[in-house]
């Protein structure tokens, strides 16, 4: 015979707990405080809106491309990288000395690799500028920067 499987529920669910459970789902959904989160691209488009160029390029230095778009230009400021990994001397190596002429070796692909940083470990972090036909910042994207979180009191 075969006898039905129940699953056990956490003891958060418990019949007893029932009542403080829903005073904590009500308490946390009725904080004073509303949770705000604004994107990179938001809080750079609020603080450089109307901004001109000179003022731009004072605060980020030169740009990396400037490219026209239909209703005006757009600057590009790139401060992407790779992580580098720091150099490990090898823990045990010898030195022979022979009289015999040595062979130069090709290193090997996979030490090839090593040398040179991968594509795959590119950190991408991009502030593209965009501008009307009036030279003032019109919006602001950002790629790769944090978003900025913080609470206000509810009304």
């Amino acid at each position: 015979m075969i006898y039905p499987v129940y699953l056990r529920l956490p003891k958060l669910f418990d019949v007893k707990l029932l009542p403080y459970t829903l005073l904590l789902v009500v308490i946390a959904a009725c904080s004073p405080y509303k949770k705000i989160t604004l994107t990179a691209s938001d809080r750079l488009t609020q603080q450089w809106h109307g901004a001109t160029e000179t003022a731009v390029n004072t605060a980020y230095g030169t740009y990396k491309q400037k490219s026209s778009v239909p209703d005006g230009y757009m600057l590009s400021f790139d401060y992407s990288y790779t992580p580098v990994t720091p150099y490990q001397k090898p823990a045990n190596y010898q030195v022979s000395v022979s009289r015999q002429r040595s062979i130069t070796e090709i290193p090997s692909p996979a030490e090839r690799s090593d040398n040179h940083p991968d594509i795959n470990n590119l950190v991408v972090r991009r502030i593209d500028f965009y501008f009307d036909k009036t030279k003032h910042v019109e919006h602001v994207q950002a790629v790769g920067f944090p978003d900025s979180v913080y609470y206000v009191k509810r009304r």
